[in-house]
């Protein structure tokens, strides 16, 4: 895999087409942990899909304290009902929403 500038450091032991897959079926809370190990931003890889780990107070401040005029968590739920219908796509009901946007 090239490397990109300005890029998080990928996590190391990464296996040709599998990235890190492997590892994430076989313990992956063992694949986080060791990534996070690594630093508080890393990269890996599962199949074809780069995956971003943000760990720490400073990674995560970015989202947690994010100015009033960017979209928050429920934003994308409302742009996606008309595709996917009210109640569906990793919508929970609104209470539990509620609760996940006080975070």
């Amino acid at each position: 895999m090239p490397k990109v500038p300005g890029a998080p450091p990928r996590v190391t032991r990464e296996y040709p087409v599998l990235g890190h897959m492997a590892e994430f079926v076989r313990g992956p809370f063992d694949l986080l942990k060791r990534a996070s190990e690594q630093g508080d931003l890393v990269a890996l890889r599962l199949l074809h899909q780069d995956v971003v780990l943000r760990t720490g107070p400073d990674a995560t401040a970015a989202s947690s304290h994010r100015p009033t005029d960017q979209p928050g968590r429920r934003e994308p739920y409302t742009l996606t009902t008309p595709l996917s219908g009210v109640g569906r796509v990793l919508v929970p009901p609104a209470p539990g929403r509620d609760d996940q946007n006080r975070t």
